[in-house]
């Protein structure tokens, strides 16, 4: 049976933040569901959480709030295309900082001195028929 509590989840190192990266793979956002709040230092979020359920596959919508960053980049979307949707492939630890990796070779960049993430379902989320799918000609030597 499907639990409906959803997750509530706080990322403070590079393992926790591993972690929360493979529970979040294969999430969709739409890019005007992202917005960074320099005054506060807060990096937001709203994905489509990908999951494997014994009765099929279903979407929960997950807020991610990635707390004390300092600055954002972005490379392979423009943050005024609100409509377009990104494919989450990793969240990766650096030692400056996290970097959300997209399909598509899109990424954001976030300066931040210290892993501090918080991750929360928003819902019960939604049966789908729809799969990640993913190149197996991806991986390079």
């Amino acid at each position: 049976m499907l639990s409906t509590d959803g997750i509530k989840l706080k990322a403070c190192d590079r393992d926790d933040l591993m972690m929360l990266s493979g529970l979040l793979q294969d999430a969709t956002v739409l890019i005007g569901d992202m917005a960074h709040d320099p005054e506060s230092g807060q990096f937001l979020l709203v994905v489509a959480r990908y999951q494997k359920t014994d009765d099929g596959a279903r979407r929960r919508l997950t807020g991610i709030n990635i707390d004390g960053v300092t600055r954002v980049s972005r490379k392979g979307f423009s943050p005024h295309d609100h409509d377009e949707v990104l494919n989450l492939l990793a969240m990766i630890p650096k030692d400056d900082g996290i970097e959300l990796v997209f399909s598509g070779e899109s990424m954001i960049r976030l300066e931040c001195p210290v892993i501090k993430v918080y991750a929360a379902d928003l819902g019960e989320g939604w049966q789908t028929v729809f799969s990640p799918q993913h190149d197996d000609n991806t991986h390079r030597d």
